[in-house]
This record gives structure tokens, C-alpha cells and sequence, in this order.
């Protein structure tokens, strides 16, 4: 979980950055250490270390990392990108990928992966500190957006849904639009369920359900 660091001075690389829960992906030995190292230095925790793709989307399900730091070709079936993109459609996890490639359909196959920043092998600490904390930033900007967007959506189908209801109303009951629709309103109000559920009974009764009183 993320939190800011009260300890550094200001010329300290940390200084500017918030602390991450941070899971390293990395198959190369060597590469890993020097990665978790960085890391650390930074203020950051490394709450595990793998070194495939199948144990990174294990590991972050089950610890929940701020961010993975995972490199793109490793051993097993499944490859870097193919994990952060499971990790991200998942769990809402940015990935920032370690490369030794600048293959331009490397790159833009990463753009559709859940990746969030791209490191060029070997890493320094300032780069990798500034490309954390921007990749965490625009996920978190990316999934509230999608929240709205699906708040919305769920908005239009409910009052879809409201709209079809009032119809079978005016069809089945010889009912005014307006009264179709202010019967709707009344039984939510009386029944004290939202308009959206008695919508969804009246469209499966073909009328007003009958309903309890609402207990006091």
C-alpha cells in the first residue's frame, strides 16, 4: 500500500515519491537483485520476487502489489506482457516492463498490456523511480475513469429498463404514460425498494407486483 515517506531529506532520488508495495518479475539473477536494490533504496517494499509469468499473476492475487516491475520475455508458457495484462484486467495493477528490446511492436503491443512504463534495461534508480510513480498515477486516473463510465452505463440500463417497465404498464394495465410512470415511483416509494427493482418486476409479472408493507 502506498504511503509518503517522512524520513528523506530533500536531495534524496525518494524524496519526491510515494512508497510502493512493488512485485519484481524478473528471470535474470543478476538484473533482479540489482532491481530490488534500486527499489529499496527508493523507500520502496518488494513484497515478493518471481521469476515467471505464472507466479507473477499468483503472487500479485494474492498480495496486491501498488505496481509489478516485470520483465517481458521470461521462462513458461506465459510471457511478461501476457501477465500484466492478466494482472491488470484482474486486480487494476499497473505493470512498468524492464526491456533489453526498444522493438517499436514490442512497445505497442505493451501499450494494449496493462503496461504503464517502459524501462530500458540496465535501470537506473532515478528513471525507474520517476516511471513508478507516473505509471501508479495514470492507472489510478484510467480505472476511476472507468468507473464512471461504467456508473453510467449501469445509469442508462436502469433507466432502460424503467422505461420498458412503464410500457408493459400502458400495454397490460390501459395506463397513461404518466400514470404508468408514477405507479412505478409510488411502489418504490412504498415498497422501499429502489424504482430500478420493481422495474425488473413489473417487466417479468407483466404488472405491480404485489408486496409486503415495509416493516417499522
Amino acid at each position: 500500500m502506498m504511503h509518503r515517506r517522512q524520513s528523506e531529506s530533500v536531495e534524496s532520488p525518494a524524496a519526491a515519491y510515494m512508497s510502493m508495495d512493488v512485485l519484481v518479475a524478473e528471470d535474470e539473477m543478476l538484473v533482479a537483485e540489482e532491481v530490488v536494490g534500486m527499489l529499496k533504496s527508493l523507500g520502496h517494499r518488494v513484497v515478493a520476487q518471481v521469476t515467471t509469468g505464472e507466479a507473477a499473476v499468483e503472487a500479485a492475487t494474492r498480495l496486491n502489489p501498488d505496481v509489478v516491475v516485470m520483465d517481458i520475455r521470461m521462462p513458461g508458457p506465459m510471457q511478461g506482457l501476457e501477465a500484466a495484462r492478466v494482472i491488470h484486467e484482474k486486480l487494476g495493477v499497473p505493470a512498468v516492463v524492464l526491456s533489453a528490446y526498444a522493438d517499436p511492436p514490442l512497445i505497442a503491443e505493451a501499450r494494449t498490456s496493462g503496461v504503464y512504463g517502459y524501462v530500458l534495461k540496465p535501470p537506473n534508480a532515478t528513471q525507474l523511480a520517476a516511471v513508478l510513480d507516473v505509471a501508479v498515477a495514470r492507472c489510478s486516473e484510467y480505472m476511476q475513469k472507468a468507473e464512471r463510465v461504467q456508473d453510467l452505463q449501469r445509469q442508462i440500463d436502469e433507466r432502460r429498463e424503467v422505461e420498458q417497465a412503464k410500457w408493459v404498464l400502458v400495454r397490460n394495465m390501459g395506463m397513461t404514460e404518466p400514470t404508468a410512470l408514477k405507479t412505478l415511483q409510488d411502489e418504490a416509494r412504498r415498497s422501499q425498494q429502489p424504482l430500478v427493482t420493481v422495474a425488473r418486476g413489473v417487466i417479468k409479472l407483466g404488472r405491480i407486483a404485489p408486496t409486503q408493507s415495509p416493516k417499522r
